[in-house]
């Protein structure tokens, strides 16, 4: 049996503004390079509002295509656990194990402080992927993403040492060392 995996996409498009365009043109091509994956089924969840345009762009490829399984939850009224996304994935009979997520604001609300962030999920005793070319920093104090990017990832070393998640929280760089 094949595997499902969820790709997660949090706040995806976010302040492209506050980022650098090498930094936001990696992220798009990174979830372009992702719906050519054709082993096991992907169900991409996203959380972005009507004025994220590429990131509507690629939800549309995906629909067109029909490869692969899209859904746009509200970005104003998102789910408010890492259940009601696996929920979700059940209702469309997805049977998730394996989560990949990506988005903005890393150490913030990929990795702990939304209520579906990686580590809601791995305290759920899910496999997490924090997969960094999905992922950009701009909330975090730098004068460059280059900076904000090396804080952040000192934040969550340290977030998934304390929460003892570092068997259930991978950080992954490269496509090929994806577990899909």
């Amino acid at each position: 049996m094949k595997n499902d995996t969820l790709i997660l996409l949090i706040a995806f498009e976010g302040h492209p503004v506050l980022g650098d365009e090498y930094t936001n043109n990696l992220r798009f091509s990174t979830l372009l390079n992702l719906l050519e994956e054709r082993n096991g089924r992907l169900l991409f969840i996203s959380n972005h509002s009507e004025r994220d345009t590429k990131t509507k762009e690629i939800e549309r490829i995906v629909k067109i295509e029909n490869t692969h399984t899209w859904i746009n939850i509200d970005f104003d009224e998102p789910p408010r656990s890492a259940e009601d996304l696996i929920k979700i994935a059940d209702d469309r009979h997805f049977d998730i194990k394996n989560i990949i997520i990506g988005g903005t604001n890393t150490a913030g609300c990929v990795l702990r402080t939304k209520p579906y962030s990686a580590t809601a999920f791995a305290k759920l005793g899910f496999q997490v992927q924090l997969y960094l070319p999905l992922c950009a920093e701009y909330q975090m104090v730098g004068v460059n993403a280059v900076e904000k990017n090396m804080k952040s990832y000192a934040v969550i070393y340290n977030h998934i040492r304390e929460q003892r998640l570092v068997d259930s929280i991978d950080i992954v760089t490269e496509f090929g060392d994806l577990h899909l």
